[in-house]
């Protein structure tokens, strides 16, 4: 069967976000290293997304600091999660850069 059919019978942490539930599967699959390439809505002074023509959404205005306190708490709810690492941006303050 496919991972879509399997029933989680544990505890997990979705976090807000589908990228915070897709790292709390790496780490509970094992993942050697989980590696974040990005992040859900960064708001920084340029702006990271592709909206559609006239589309608007609250969480586009959402200051950083709201976005940062979402990732904060897979420090203690993904197994592992000392194999969390960003590959840049402002993640690489709660998890650490990675080095290839």
């Amino acid at each position: 069967y496919g991972w879509s059919d399997v029933d989680f019978d544990v505890p997990w942490w979705q976090g807000g976000f589908s990228s915070t539930l897709a790292v709390w599967l790496a780490g509970w699959m094992g993942a050697s290293e989980i590696l974040l390439c990005g992040m859900d809505c960064y708001q920084g002074h340029k702006k990271y997304h592709y909206p559609r023509p006239g589309y608007h959404h609250p969480c586009f205005d959402a200051p950083l600091v709201d976005h940062l306190s979402a990732w904060r708490p897979a420090l203690g709810q993904v197994v592992g999660a000392e194999r969390i690492r960003a590959v840049s941006g402002p993640l690489v303050g709660v998890f650490g850069r990675w080095e290839a």
